[in-house]
């Protein structure tokens, strides 16, 4: 391609006058153009857009072959709150806590601030939970509590489209295996008393004997903590122009 050092020139074509315009902030940056003619590019004999010395890649034009290459990229970030850490529910529970509300409002408000929100295409809320109690009562509250941190994201202003919430159950647990053997309790024994408690005659018999139930497993219910987790995949995607 061929530079032009000066901003303005002169040119005479054909004994008519033609003034030439050739400048780094004008309708066609770093392009010798004809603004008599619809700030047209000036070009060669073999079709060849007119540089000036301004020009860099980045101003490049579809009508000279030298556009920018448009690419997308994908970041996906992964965010892991467990009840031992941050507890976002209680035992047996899927109602979203204090804490847990404050953890998550933290974590969009500075998403928000860094401008991450506008760059969101997806959302992935994952429930998982220990093995106390029956594979179906898990599967079941691991749902819930996805869907309670789907909602409370919605509430601060996710879009719901973009959040998808599902549930592992135990399926994917960590520690509990090791917690039984650790309280030489098994599943089948834990089932049982939870059953008991379950049926209970009234509301007042089924709290005092939930709460007879986490007292005697406290230590399990402790050591089987990291288990009771929700975690979260963003997914952002960016577009930028790439010169080459």
């Amino acid at each position: 391609m061929i530079k032009f050092n000066s901003l303005l020139l002169a040119l005479v074509i054909s004994g008519t006058s033609c003034l030439l315009f050739a400048d780094d902030s004008g309708t066609v940056p770093g392009y010798v153009y004809t603004p008599a003619s619809g700030d047209s590019v000036v070009k060669t004999a073999y079709g060849q857009c007119l540089h000036n010395a301004y020009w860099q890649p980045a101003y490049g034009l579809d009508q000279c072959g030298e556009a920018p290459k448009v690419t997308t990229k994908k970041y996906v970030t992964r965010v892991m709150f467990s009840e031992s850490g941050v507890n976002l529910f209680a035992f047996d529970s899927a109602d979203l806590s204090a804490a847990g509300k404050k953890e998550l409002a933290g974590l969009v408000s500075h998403a928000r601030g860094e401008g991450e929100l506008e760059t969101l295409t997806k959302v992935i809320v994952t429930g998982h939970t220990d093995k106390i109690g029956t594979e179906e009562e898990n599967q079941d509250l691991s749902v819930a509590r996805a869907a309670s941190v789907k909602d409370f994201l919605v509430s601060l202003g996710i879009p719901s489209g973009k959040i998808t919430a599902t549930g592992m159950g135990y399926q994917n647990s960590l520690v509990s295996d090791a917690c039984f053997k650790r309280y030489n309790i098994s599943n089948e024994a834990i089932n049982k008393a939870a059953a008991v408690a379950e049926n209970a005659a009234t509301p007042a018999e089924a709290k005092r004997l939930n709460d007879a139930f986490n007292n005697k497993y406290a230590g399990l219910i402790k050591c089987t903590s990291a288990d009771r987790r929700v975690e979260i995949v963003v997914e952002q995607t960016e577009t930028e122009a790439v010169t080459e």
